[in-house]
């Protein structure tokens, strides 16, 4: 099942804001954002749209060079110019875990 959006805004059942969920953008469904993922989707704009289309239907996926078990997510980005979003994330741990997200300058016109 693909991962789904929050739509609860940093709120818990009831109406209860929760401090981990009220700093930064709601989780996905399923997945675990790491604190550093969580900045950086602020301070890049990155839509969680386009991180849940990374994560279920990526252009390609590469293993990361020093962890045999983190994976690299590559989404090229219509609506941004076609730059290539890359997701840093850890399939094996339980949520899934998102490491890091950012665009590729590397991979423009490349995917």
């Amino acid at each position: 099942m693909p991962p789904r959006l929050s739509r609860m805004n940093g709120c818990v059942p009831g109406g209860s804001p929760n401090a981990e969920q009220a700093m930064g953008p709601p989780p996905l469904s399923g997945y675990q954002l790491s604190h550093h993922a969580r900045r950086r989707i602020e301070r890049r704009q990155i839509r969680l749209e386009w991180i849940a289309a990374a994560l279920t239907n990526p252009d390609r996926v590469e293993p990361d060079a020093l962890d045999p078990a983190v994976r690299h997510a590559l989404k090229k980005i219509k609506e941004k110019d076609n730059r290539v979003l890359r997701l840093v994330y850890n399939p094996s741990v339980e949520p899934p875990r998102i490491v890091s997200v950012y665009f590729d300058r590397r991979l423009k016109g490349k995917i």
